[in-house]
């Protein structure tokens, strides 16, 4: 008969989420990659999470030290997300400033020759030769108007404004259909 799992103290859960929360917190981990790093199910980690957040709505003087779990993961949470949301202001700060002052690419094209076995089988294909072109991709324009007018909103101000003034005359034309009974229907 297989023997219980070994459950762990207070104090072992504490341990092991410190190191999961160590983790967690690069952003660079998923809590099912801590996990498995930490041979961790995953089912207990929330488990365990569950059972902290029920130990924060006792007393503080009756908590157990399981209670810190919850919090202990929300940090873990929060620079996660923190170092995420930078890397992604750093990606598009990059990426806007390509766009911007538009930059080179190169290409490589290879050309290849068929070829021919001695039983007149295709054999595998030869490269002839190997063409690299570099070619300039110019500022996008959309990007530069983006840039401009979040930067110096003062100078370069975007503006869809249609100013309509006079007066409006309408005339309303109903034109129908006859129908061989006599009745008349709106088209």
């Amino acid at each position: 008969m297989p023997s219980q799992p070994h459950s762990r103290t207070p104090e072992e859960k504490l341990e092991t989420f410190k190191e999961f929360c160590t983790l967690y917190e690069t952003g660079d981990y998923s809590v099912a990659a801590v996990c498995g790093q930490l041979a961790l199910p995953e089912r207990t980690f929330y488990n365990w999470l569950k059972e902290s957040k029920a130990e924060l709505e006792k007393k503080e003087a009756e908590r157990s030290p399981v209670a810190e779990l919850a919090v202990l993961f929300n940090k873990a949470k929060e620079q996660a997300a923190r170092k995420y949301y930078r890397e992604l202001k750093r990606k598009a700060k990059t990426s806007l400033e390509k766009l911007v002052e538009g930059f080179e690419v190169e290409e490589t094209k290879t050309v290849f020759l068929p070829t021919v076995k001695e039983d007149g089988t295709p054999g595998q294909p030869r490269v002839k030769e190997l063409v690299k072109l570099k070619k300039q991709i110019l500022p996008h324009t959309t990007a530069v108007i983006f840039a401009l007018t979040n930067t110096d909103p003062g100078n370069f101000k975007h503006t869809n404004q249609l100013n309509v003034s006079g007066e409006l005359e309408h005339t309303h034309e109903v034109h129908t259909i006859k129908l061989p009974d006599g009745t008349e229907i709106p088209v």
